[in-house]
């Protein structure tokens, strides 16, 4: 399986401009959040803008319709460097935008499969408060302790 692209449900309360880094790496998340090391693919260095056509809240009213967010921030393909991954293997992805306003929903148990069909599992993991990437508790990421919220479930489209 080619993982070609990525959607990402951002509802863009913040700001009209992200910046996104998407990591991947073989194997488990848990014990490589804060190693910038460990993340051996960078998939994604880009910049998305909030879609022109998007949900006014102030017009619109609070709820945002699932297929509006589904195409609230779609990673351009050609800014998606594609990773392949082999059958029964493992792989993380860290994902990390400049903006607050990437979204996902609360989980129930690390590790617990989320979603799945014959050729992929979704698990949960964690959701992290981290901008830029690896950098907490340094002076260059301002000296603040990283949190990470979990468990979390990815709220998006895998291109693949």
């Amino acid at each position: 399986l080619t993982l070609m692209g990525i959607d990402l449900n951002m509802d863009w309360n913040t700001g009209n401009t992200a910046h996104v880094f998407i990591y991947a790496r073989k194997g488990s998340w848990f014990g490589h959040q804060n190693n910038a090391t460990s993340w051996t693919h960078l998939l994604v260095n880009t910049t998305i803008h909030r879609p022109l056509d998007f949900h006014n809240r102030s017009e619109d009213g609070q709820y945002i319709p699932i297929p509006v967010k589904r195409e609230s921030a779609i990673v351009p393909r050609n800014k998606f460097t594609p990773l392949e991954m082999k059958v029964d293997e493992t792989w993380a992805l860290y994902i990390c935008s400049s903006l607050a306003d990437f979204r996902y929903t609360l989980g129930t148990s690390i590790g617990k499969t989320f979603a799945s069909n014959s050729e992929l599992r979704i698990m949960e993991g964690a959701g992290a408060a981290d901008y830029p990437p690896f950098l907490g508790g340094t002076p260059e990421g301002g000296g603040v302790e990283y949190t990470f919220y979990a468990p979390r479930v990815f709220n998006g489209q895998l291109r693949y």
